[in-house]
């Protein structure tokens, strides 16, 4: 039986899809995240704790390991066309966003640390 596909147009909308979702919740409480987008990806650091990265080099590697790790995972993402291993990448996408998104709303009330 061949595995059930999903269209390389359906990958993408609902990947963009997913993207919208998250930066409408993080400017709906914070409206000057627009204005900060670039900095999103640092919302995922937000939980760590304050003595993580005692030396400045692991807090480049944490800051370069937050912004690179949306890029591969929408390269691996949209690049699988069956639905089940499609599905699974997007959902530790919504995870990642959603995690983000409140991440970003700590480091925003707090000050950003990183």
């Amino acid at each position: 039986m061949e595995p059930v596909q999903i269209s390389r147009s359906s990958r993408i909308w609902l990947w963009v899809a997913a993207w919208l979702v998250a930066a409408v919740a993080a400017a709906i409480r914070a409206p000057e995240m627009v204005r900060l987008g670039f900095l999103f990806p640092i919302g995922l650091l937000a939980f760590l704790p304050p003595d993580v990265a005692p030396n400045p080099g692991l807090g480049v590697v944490l800051i370069a390991g937050a912004y690179l790790i949306y890029p591969i995972l929408s390269i691996v993402g949209i690049s699988h066309s069956r639905r089940s291993r499609y599905f699974i990448c997007y959902a530790v996408l919504c995870v990642l966003l959603a995690v983000n998104v409140v991440g970003c709303q700590v480091e925003i009330k707090q000050g950003f640390r990183t």
